[in-house]
């Protein structure tokens, strides 16, 4: 894992402990993204589709 430290990243070690202790944490990120996924799979298909038909909205401004 890194973590940033006065804008450069520093390496850190873990011990096998600690790393079960951070685990969890994914498990509610997990289930916040799934909660948002449903809560606005409306949107992000309309999403999706646009991208699909139109591309990138910045497409046109690329200078190569």
């Amino acid at each position: 894992m890194d973590i940033k430290k006065d804008g450069r990243i520093n390496p850190i070690i873990f011990s096998t402990r600690q790393v079960g202790n951070i685990l969890p944490c994914d498990a509610s990120f997990n289930q916040k993204k799934t909660q948002f996924e449903s809560e606005y799979k409306y949107w992000i298909d309309e999403q999706n589709m646009q991208f699909e038909h139109q591309g990138l909205w910045c497409d046109y401004s690329r200078l190569w």
